[in-house]
């Protein structure tokens, strides 16, 4: 049974283990990968940690797509693109990040057709990630908060909740792919 520290986080449900559950779960996401494991889910990775990246993402976006229609993800729907980014201090954990993205956007372009993302820039002393990720267009305004959501999480699992970050995500104003400038 999982229990609440002083602080208010409930922690992962595993004997031993102090780190914090994710949300919705009763595991951190090193024992969510393990628990998936035991129910005979692939995990990706060996490392506990990209492993329990890759957990988290799939704990956060399956229920998403599962609950969408069907009908969204044939071939003629037409599709939009989303411009996720990640403003983070050098020191939070950006690396991390960055592969939580990288995750994130192959989980749903195996699901949704495509991604990119970008190498990590460092622009007056933050670190810039970007990925862009195609969705069914008529959910598109479904997805952004959804997409949001699952990176705040992202974030705080990886660079820690007192990491200074921001994020930004909306629909690509330049649909070719190209990027000139970060957001302001």
């Amino acid at each position: 049974m999982s229990t609440r520290p002083p602080g208010g986080a409930i922690v992962c449900s595993e004997p031993g283990c102090e780190r914090p559950a994710l949300h919705s779960t009763v595991f951190c996401r090193f024992h969510l990968a393990e628990s998936m494991r035991r129910e005979g889910k692939a995990v990706l990775f060996t490392d506990p940690e990209l492993s329990g990246i890759y957990a988290t993402v799939v704990h956060i976006m399956r229920p998403i797509l599962d609950g969408l229609p069907p009908d969204l993800f044939e071939p003629q729907v037409p599709s939009s693109e989303i411009d996720i980014y990640a403003l983070l201090h050098p020191d939070a954990g950006w690396q991390l990040a960055q592969f939580s993205l990288d995750v994130l956007g192959s989980f749903l372009a195996g699901e949704l057709g495509r991604m990119t993302l970008w190498p990590p820039t460092e622009v007056e002393s933050t670190i810039v990630l970007r990925l862009r990720v195609a969705v069914p267009a008529p959910a598109a305004d479904t997805f952004i908060p959804l997409l949001r959501s699952a990176m705040e999480v992202l974030l705080r699992e990886v660079a820690g909740p007192g990491a200074s970050a921001s994020l930004s995500v909306t629909l690509a104003e330049d649909p070719d792919g190209s990027w000139s400038e970060v957001p302001g």
